[in-house]
């Protein structure tokens, strides 16, 4: 597991060492970038590699957006570890309302 000091460093590299904007790239392009990738291992290894919903540690687990706003330059706040089953319950009520 990465300490917090190599978490800072990493955030800074995504964020001031970027040569492209993630901000304004489609999103499934967006999902393959180094910086997403970082940031979901990152997220995965603070959830402890677990749904945060429902503890299960058994894959595949997904990395949810609770909100875009922050797209390309997310806090691991606005990211939620799910695992499939709870992904999919979470969406399926949001097209309830």
């Amino acid at each position: 597991m990465t300490n917090n000091t190599d978490q800072a460093e990493l955030m800074r590299i995504i964020v001031e060492d970027r040569l492209y904007d993630t901000t304004e790239m489609r999103y499934d392009l967006y999902l393959q970038t180094a910086e997403w990738q970082t940031l979901r291992r990152i997220k995965m290894e603070t959830a402890g590699h677990r749904c945060q919903i429902c503890y299960t540690d058994a894959g595949p687990l997904e990395v949810h957006h609770r909100t875009y706003e922050r797209r390309g330059k997310e806090r691991l706040d606005d990211l939620t570890v799910l695992c499939r089953r709870c992904h999919q319950v979470h969406h399926d009520a949001e097209t309830m309302t």
